[in-house]
């Protein structure tokens, strides 16, 4: 039994960065699938918050047929996360019909019946598909979801974590935090809907983008971006000054502790030590837990091995749970910066499992450069 993990491919971005939307990118993915018995999406597959739902439909036909062309007979299954949690919507509205009580488990399967995710099955295969969330096991000791409730405790100050957090302090709220898939979906369902909303207003269906990055991420290049040093006046006085002011501000309204450090190790460790919380509050039971979310893979058998060599692999495996990130499909220069591959946003991961073997995460696109990236995405645009 061979099994393939892939999370974050955002296909249908107006930022054209999702590769999976491009054929000569595809090819590398197909080609590493063939032969899977089973393939999981692992949330994000589709980036539903981003322009209208027809348009990304369209924009991840090609790959969902590419699926049911080249590797026919591998159950499909997808996992939604934060930015295509609108594929639920039928599932979540047909239990509110039916006054369901019975509390949410770490494993719903779920028929792909509605418009949006009925299109995407019927273009994968629709008899080899179905939905599972908020994740499966692949195993019984390995367990796969997306990873977005993380956002409940990582400690970088996003907007979707501002919100999460704002969201948590509403009357009738658990008082100690989440502890069940039921209280995660109460603090970021609401936020979730409202950014899928605005993506299909009118305004913001005629808008085109004006930059291809997030408010968040230029704040981030403003404040250093990779390097951690501001460049500008502007940029040393957010960083220095109005940031710690702001995160400060922010914990005494009971919104959680937030840090400064916006480095990109720290940002890689924040969302590893958010995930633990995900799984020790959750009472997953797992050896190992398969997630994406952050598009920070790792680690790499190389990687996994200086990581132990320097006594830090603790930092995967907090509380005997090994932790494995599938990475992400999309390019993001900012985040890559000058690092190349060895960054661990480099785009092209996937997380296999063979046999009885333990997960492993690969990098797909090993014999890519940034250079042939760049070069593909312009020849197809």
């Amino acid at each position: 039994m061979r099994t393939v993990v892939i999370s974050d491919l955002h296909l249908g971005a107006s930022s054209q960065a999702d590769l999976l939307r491009h054929p000569s990118v595809r090819e590398h993915l197909l080609a590493a699938l063939a032969g899977a018995d089973q393939i999981i999406l692992l949330g994000d597959v589709v980036d539903l918050r981003d322009g209208p739902l027809a348009d990304v439909l369209e924009a991840a036909r090609p790959f969902f047929e590419d699926l049911r062309e080249r590797v026919p007979e591998a159950e499909l299954i997808i996992v939604p996360g934060n930015h295509d949690h609108q594929l639920l919507e039928p599932w979540l509205r047909r239990r509110r019909m039916r006054a369901q009580r019975r509390p949410i488990g770490l494993e719903e399967r779920i028929s792909p019946t509605g418009d949006a995710v009925g299109k995407l099955a019927k273009w994968a295969g629709a008899e080899r598909t179905v939905l599972s969330y908020p994740g499966l096991n692949i195993r019984d000791d390995i367990y796969a979801t997306h990873g977005h409730y993380l956002d409940s405790h990582v400690t970088t100050p996003t907007l979707e974590r501002l919100g999460i957090g704002a969201l948590a302090r509403f009357p009738r709220r658990s008082g100690d935090g989440p502890r069940s898939p039921g209280d995660y979906e109460r603090h970021h369902v609401p936020l979730y809907a409202l950014l899928f909303a605005l993506a299909q207003s009118p305004r913001a269906v005629a808008a085109a983008p004006a930059s291809t990055t997030t408010p968040s991420m230029r704040a981030w290049q403003a404040l250093g971006g990779a390097s951690g040093t501001a460049r500008t006046i502007r940029g040393k006085i957010l960083g220095s000054t109005v940031l710690p002011g702001a995160i400060k501000l922010i914990g005494r309204a009971g919104l959680g502790k937030l840090s400064a450090d916006l480095s990109l190790e720290q940002l890689g460790r924040a969302g590893v030590r958010a995930m633990a919380e995900v799984v020790e509050r959750l009472e997953i039971d797992a050896d190992h837990v398969v997630f994406g979310h952050t598009h920070r893979r790792g680690p790499l058998p190389a990687e996994a091995e200086r990581l132990a060599e320097a006594e830090r692999l603790d930092e995967w495996q907090p509380g005997g749970t090994r932790l494995y990130n599938c990475g992400s499909w999309v390019y993001s220069p900012t985040l890559i910066a000058t690092d190349g591959q060895r960054s661990g946003f480099w785009p092209g991961t996937m997380v296999e499992v063979e046999g009885q073997n333990a997960p492993r995460a690969l990098n797909v696109l090993a014999d890519m450069t940034e250079v042939e990236i760049r070069d593909a995405l312009r020849a197809e645009e």
